[in-house]
């Protein structure tokens, strides 16, 4: 089985002769492919659409309305989705509202239209999603062509580049926000209109290429669409840079010539062998797609010392994981190979895509990657991770956001892309993943109250999701009864106990490793918003901070001493350093009211039994 990544330039077809052909096409389609939709509505969508459209043509010279017809057939024939009724009817009627307004009034479709034709529920969620598509689509996405000079293929730094891209970014992240199946149509019409662009003027080609690869084609990718996200990604570069990409096919030719023999041969080697371990398997002969190679190129390679033109992809007929191992083990021990080069597992990547990767070598030398997924990591791999989850919850998220907490997540993100904007994009991407989509950590406090977080929270994040202020306060934390670092990873079911103080501020390293939206997003204003000197203070007259650093023999309710020696409204960070079991050793940021009141509380300490030795380490305003 070969996997040759292409694209579809679409020239003359089947559509637009005739309209109640075209229906009857779409009405045969569904009964194939989602027979559960309500065929009643998506005909008075298509009608709609229709009637909306009429008198309009497309620069190929067919009728407009071909063009929400086949985006709805690229969700029910290509994205393999299980869609709701509301999202077919609203990829026929995506265009209508805009395209209309300058319509005499009696011929132009509005909200009215929609909710009078679709009663009810139904029609209110069309209406939504409309609306939503119209707005990514028609509001200023980038600066227009002419004032972003030079190649469409290059990253851009100017400032004018990189504040339109942050406003771009912000729009489509509350779209996703708002409904993952907006982003989805919208990909559906972004692609099949790659997919006719060579009908338009070089100049906009152009454009609108440079508009895909910067904003469209990384959402394919970070939702794991990687067949949309393959095909955007070399229509743009075949429209913007027709020489390279006919170097580049006539290389994967050659390649695919030199290589043929032994990735037959490989194929077969290792299809027998794992039969023969009864594993049921199929083994899938891949080659780079175009932009991709296109990427290495750039980067500085060779295009005659690239030898991994080609991969073997080894799908198991099984949804368990651990047999994955179990095949790399069998390779490893019986073919040449490079061990394990990467465990996808294990350590999930950013972009959805699970397996494991190994190279084997046959017997001249020649060197092939494989890799190793399970059924389920392979349907997600060809077609996202929406086709794992309930698309037709609407919001594929684990935590309900309020639209203040969307605005300044949206804000945080221009932020983000303007001041650190070579590493923005996996920022952001790993922000929504992680709050968006992953399965996420259920964590109970003492009261009984449960919390689900983002995977790979902290006492910290978790801190913020209760509240700001405890965000802010926090200074140390038990889970589970026993003291943890507040970079602790929570895990489900952990019991959590938050303590904090009046005092307590943040500290900058939290940073570092929340992941909570809340907690990233108010740790980046507070840090930003303070002053970045320190002024002097006459500290004989002023409270002032100090941190301790205290050491001796550990032992039951030590801790509670200390702190209740000092006093817990006064304690601003506690931070404790792990060492042998009968070992105490911390530092503990307190505020005094001057250094005489200092003097007094260090022989206060010194008095607990177990204390060997305290030293003042830092003081600070």
């Amino acid at each position: 089985m070969e996997t040759i990544y292409n694209f579809e330039i679409e020239e003359n077809d089947r559509f637009g002769f005739s309209s109640d052909d075209d229906l009857n096409y779409l009405i045969e389609t569904i009964e194939r492919e989602q027979s559960e939709l309500d065929i009643q509505s998506i005909s008075t969508a298509f009608n709609l659409c229709l009637k909306a459209h009429s008198g309009q043509i497309r620069g190929s010279g067919k009728p407009y309305y071909t063009h929400p017809l086949k985006v709805t057939l690229i969700l029910l024939k290509e994205l393999k989705i299980k869609w709701d009724t509301a999202v077919i009817a609203a990829s026929l009627l995506h265009d209508t509202i805009e395209d209309t307004k300058d319509k005499p009034e009696n011929e132009r479709v509005n909200e009215d239209t929609i909710l009078k034709l679709f009663p009810g529920p139904l029609g209110s969620e069309i209406l939504k999603l409309v609306l939503a598509v119209t707005k990514i689509k028609h509001e200023k996405i980038i600066e227009t062509f002419d004032e972003i000079e030079n190649s469409v293929l290059k990253n851009y730094n100017s400032n004018a580049h990189i504040s339109a891209k942050a406003l771009t970014y912000r729009k489509l992240f509350l779209a996703l926000l708002e409904d993952s199946r907006v982003m989805v149509i919208k990909l559906a019409d972004r692609l099949h209109n790659m997919r006719t662009i060579h009908y338009m003027n070089e100049k906009k080609r152009s454009s609108i290429a440079y508009e895909t690869l910067n904003f469209y084609t990384p959402i394919a990718y970070n939702l794991g669409m990687m067949n949309v996200n393959c095909e955007l990604e070399d229509l743009s570069l075949y429209n913007t840079d027709k020489i390279m990409y006919e170097r580049i096919r006539k290389l994967l030719w050659e390649k695919r010539i030199q290589y043929a023999e032994f990735i037959f041969d490989m194929t077969n080697k290792i299809e027998d062998f794992l039969n023969s371990k009864n594993l049921d398997c199929t083994v899938i002969q891949e080659h780079k797609h175009f932009y991709e190679i296109y990427r290495m190129i750039s980067a500085g390679y060779d295009p005659d010392s690239i030898e991994n033109f080609y991969s073997l992809i080894i799908q198991l007929n099984t949804n368990d994981s651990s047999e994955c191992f179990k095949v790399l083990g069998l390779l490893m021990g019986t073919f040449r190979s490079s061990g394990l080069q990467e465990d996808a597992i294990t350590h999930w990547g950013k972009n959805w895509f699970k397996y494991l990767k190994t190279n084997l070598i046959g017997p001249d030398g020649t060197m092939v990657e494989v890799l190793i997924r399970t059924s389920e990591m392979g349907k997600i791999a060809d077609e996202g991770i929406l086709t794992t989850l309930s698309v037709n919850s609407k919001q594929v998220r684990p935590l309900e956001i309020s639209n203040d907490s969307i605005d300044e997540w949206g804000n945080w993100m221009m932020e983000i892309i303007e001041s650190k904007s070579n590493d923005a994009d996996g920022i952001i991407w790993n922000s929504i993943r992680n709050n968006l989509y992953n399965q996420g950590v259920n964590v109970f406090l003492k009261d009984g109250r449960s919390f689900l977080l983002p995977p790979n929270s902290t006492p910290v994040d978790l801190a913020f999701e209760i509240s700001e202020k405890t965000g802010f306060k926090i200074i140390s934390v038990k889970v589970n009864n026993l003291l943890k670092d507040l970079n602790y990873q929570l895990q489900t079911g952990d019991r959590v106990e938050i303590i904090t103080s009046e005092n307590g501020k943040p500290d900058k390293n939290w940073q570092d490793f929340v992941v909570h939206y809340k907690a990233v997003i108010k740790l980046h204003n507070y840090f930003k918003n303070i002053p970045n000197h320190i002024k002097q203070i006459d500290l004989s007259n002023k409270p002032y901070e100090v941190a301790l650093h205290i050491m001796g023999n550990d032992r039951p309710g030590m801790l509670l001493e200390i702190t209740q020696c000092m006093g817990e409204i006064n304690i601003g960070k506690i931070r404790l350093s792990p060492n042998d079991d009968d070992e105490f050793e911390g530092v503990i940021t307190i505020t005094v009211p001057n250094k005489i009141a200092l003097s007094h509380l260090i022989f206060k300490l010194g008095g607990i039994k177990g204390i060997k030795k305290i030293e003042e380490i830092q003081s600070l305003d």
